[in-house]
Formats: C-alpha cells, sequence, structure tokens
C-alpha cells in the first residue's frame, strides 16, 4: 500500500499536532462562550437597572461559575478527542492500526457537535441550577439555553471545520485513495447544509434575545443608540456566519484544486501514472477523487500492457529478421548449388554428343569394312572358277 511506504511521523511533529488540536479547541470554546456572556452583559435589562458601566460588564462576563465551567468541560471535550484520535496518533508513531487510524479522522466530527451539545446543555443547566434557576443577568433559563447551545452548535462546526484543515496533512500521510464501506463522512457531505441551518439558528436566538431585551426594557430606547446597537450587533453575527460559511467552502476550494493539479498533470502527459489521488474530503470530491484515480490505475495498466505487447512484438520483429536473414543465406547456397548441377548437366550433354559423334563413325567404318570384304570374298570366288 501506498501509506506502508513512508516513515513514521517523528515525535515533536506529533507534539506539535496536538498542540494544534487543543489551541483550536480552547480558542474556539471561549470565543463561543464569553462572547456570548459579552454581549448577553451588554444588552441586559438587569444590568441597566443596576447601572452597570462598560468596564463592569466586561468584568461581569467572565463570571466564576461560568469559567470554572469553562475548564472543567474544556478539560473533558480535550480528554474525549485524544481519546478518541488515539489510533491516529498510533499509526502516526508506529504504524500500526491503519484501519482505525483512518475512521477515527472521519468521524471525530460527529464526537466534537454530539459532546458540545452536551456539554452545553449540562453545563447551563448546572449553572441555573446553581444559581438556584435564577441566573445573576436575569435571563430566564430555556432562552439562555437555547443561546448557549446556538452559540455551541457555531463553535462545534468552527472546531470541525479547523481540525479538518489540521489533520489534511495527516490525511495525506495516510494514503487514503478510496473510500471505503463505513467511511461515508456525512459531515462532510452535508457540511453546507449543516452550517447553514446553524447559522440561521444563531442569528434566529440571538436576534430574539434582542427582542427580548428591547421589550422587557424600562425605560423607552434611544432610536440613535437602538440604530447604533443593532448594527454592531449586527455585524458581529454577519461577521461570524460570512466566515463559517467561506471556512465551509475553503474545504471544497483545497480538493478542487487538488483534482485540477492531477488533470492538468494528465492531459500534458507528466503524471506519474503509479501514484493515487490522496483523498481528504470523504464526500462527493472525494467519491470523484477515488473514480479519477481508479481511471488512472486503469490506464497505467493499459499502458503496462502496450508496453510488454510492443516489447513482445519487437522481439519478434528482431527474430523475425534474422529467421530472413538465414533463409537469404540458404537461398544464396541453394542458387549456387543449382548452377553447379546446371554446369554439370551442360557437361553430360557435350560428353554424350561426342560419344554419339564416335559412334556414327565407327559405324560408317562398319559398312566401309563389310563392303570391302564382300567384295574380297566376290573376287576370291571368281577366281577359284
Amino acid at each position: 500500500m501506498q501509506n506502508m511506504q513512508k516513515p513514521s511521523y517523528k515525535k515533536i511533529e506529533i507534539v506539535k499536532l496536538k498542540l494544534k488540536l487543543i489551541v483550536v479547541l480552547v480558542a474556539v470554546l471561549f470565543f463561543f462562550l464569553f462572547s456570548s456572556e459579552l454581549m448577553n452583559s451588554l444588552f441586559n435589562n438587569r444590568l441597566d437597572e443596576l447601572g452597570f458601566t462598560f468596564s463592569e460588564r466586561v468584568a461581569f462576563t467572565f463570571k466564576p461559575t461560568v469559567v470554572g465551567i469553562y475548564f472543567i468541560f474544556s478539560a473533558m471535550l480535550l480528554f474525549g478527542v485524544f481519546r478518541y484520535l488515539s489510533p491516529l496518533f498510533s499509526y502516526l508513531r508506529k504504524k500500526t492500526d491503519y484501519d482505525r487510524a483512518r475512521m477515527a479522522t472521519v468521524r471525530i466530527h460527529w464526537l466534537i457537535i454530539i459532546f458540545q451539545l452536551a456539554a452545553w446543555t449540562v453545563g447551563t443547566t448546572a449553572y441555573y441550577s446553581l444559581k438556584g434557576w435564577e441566573a445573576e443577568s436575569g435571563i430566564p433559563y430555556v432562552l439562555g439555553l437555547v443561546l448557549k447551545l446556538s452559540g455551541g452548535l457555531m463553535g462545534a462546526i468552527f472546531t470541525s471545520l479547523f481540525y479538518n484543515l489540521i489533520l489534511n496533512e495527516v490525511k495525506t500521510f495516510l494514503g487514503i485513495t478510496s473510500i471505503r464501506s463505513g467511511e461515508n463522512d456525512e459531515f462532510s457531505r452535508k457540511k453546507d447544509q449543516i452550517s447553514g441551518a446553524v447559522i440561521a439558528f444563531y442569528l434566529t436566538t440571538n436576534f430574539s434575545y434582542f427582542i427580548y431585551y428591547y421589550a422587557h426594557r424600562t425605560e423607552p430606547a434611544d432610536p440613535t443608540r437602538l440604530t447604533l446597537q443593532l448594527i454592531i450587533a449586527g455585524l458581529f453575527y454577519a461577521g461570524i456566519s460570512i466566515a463559517l460559511l467561506l471556512f465551509s467552502k475553503s474545504d471544497y476550494y483545497r480538493q478542487i484544486e487538488r483534482l485540477q493539479n492531477e488533470l492538468d498533470l494528465l492531459s500534458t502527459g507528466k503524471s506519474d501514472l503509479s501514484k493515487r489521488i490522496v483523498i481528504t474530503n470523504f464526500n462527493e470530491l472525494g467519491d470523484m477523487a477515488a473514480d479519477i484515480s481508479r481511471i488512472i490505475e486503469r490506464f497505467h495498466e493499459l499502458m503496462t500492457k502496450i508496453r510488454e505487447t510492443a516489447a513482445i512484438l519487437q522481439e519478434s520483429a528482431h527474430s523475425l529478421n534474422e529467421t530472413v536473414q538465414n533463409n537469404v543465406a540458404t537461398s544464396n547456397e541453394q542458387a549456387a548449388s543449382v548452377k553447379e548441377v546446371v554446369a554439370t548437366m551442360e557437361d553430360s550433354d557435350n560428353l554424350t554428343k561426342q560419344v554419339g559423334s564416335k559412334i556414327k563413325e565407327v559405324a560408317a567404318k562398319s559398312v566401309n569394312t563389310k563392303e570391302n570384304v564382300e567384295e574380297g570374298f566376290s573376287i576370291i570366288h571368281k577366281n577359284l572358277e
């Protein structure tokens, strides 16, 4: 497998990876918890009645009970994340437990989202319970819980997207080139819809709180101040929402860029057909990357067979050339032999003609001798008479 050819992660690299995961989780959780607390302090009917200044409202944001709950649940979530990612860390160190390491990178998003929902629910409920269900801010339990859940969900989605960005390098190291059964990441496939729903819930909840705040004011709101407050709050929540949408799309852009680079290399013939496209998103783009990898693999197999066939043909042509040369040499030898046979036959013919001529001469002489003998006998016979 492609991943087996890579060296293990160095210890310092694993430490850096863990530090990134810790910083992101702690920072995002801190931002959404205390930004929610800050907005609830700045727009708070009870604090208005008590005449709190801006600095006092900022200090009120960091209530000891809330800070304590934050540290407790941050530690719990970090423990859960590291526990869940332990097969991944094990693989990075010792190259063991590859299958579980792959699965951990796929399912970590849901762990964060589910834990965040549970933690915000339990934490808010515990806080109100400790305060006798009468919060210092004067916000009712149900409204306070919904506000914290909306912020918690936003924090969970941001954390998941940051984790996906951090783990991209690790996924590349794992050499994932296909999506196996059970690795279908619904979060990655539906993160745009999930992000949109969470943003809608977040905006609706927080602007509902503003309606609650202005509806329960004891004094009429100054129109200019009200407009300025709404503009500032609107810009704050709109900025967070737009940032989430852009961040959600950045995953697609990275994978599309990777696919585009590979297709460009294929079109120019510079691509290494023995390599495959590494999947970092287990969604539609991941499916497309896997399909392209399969096409490259089949094309590589086809090119290998073509090279093998060409080598066989080249060897056959070489053998045929040698055979032709041997046949030519044999033909030349046979032609020389034929010439010798023809020459021998011509000599035999001349000899035969000479023998025939001699025979004719002998026959003529025999006839003359016969005639002479007969003439001699005739003379003798006459003399006897």
